[in-house]
């Protein structure tokens, strides 16, 4: 198995009346996976209020921390979080 680096991102989004704190994780060039501010589990569910795609035309989104963590890939490609 391998040791894979893995960048994590913090973000406030802010539109017009509505703000949320996102912790982002890109996937794939373009794809991002939405992940549990403390515990880094992906979120399923989002709140019925959440956009489905983010627009930076509509959204401002400022960065408030990058995180990096190590993960664990075993020779049949499943990841671990360290």
């Amino acid at each position: 198995g391998v040791f894979i680096l893995k960048e994590c991102s913090v973000y406030k989004l802010e539109a017009p009346k509505k703000s949320w704190l996102v912790k982002l994780q890109e996937t794939s060039p373009g794809k991002m996976r939405v992940l549990d501010l403390f515990s880094n589990d992906k979120i399923s569910f989002l709140p019925d209020n959440f956009p489905e795609k983010i627009d930076l035309q509509e959204f401002h989104a400022r960065l408030v921390r990058r995180a990096y963590r190590m993960e664990y890939a075993n020779n049949g490609g499943a990841e671990t979080s360290c």
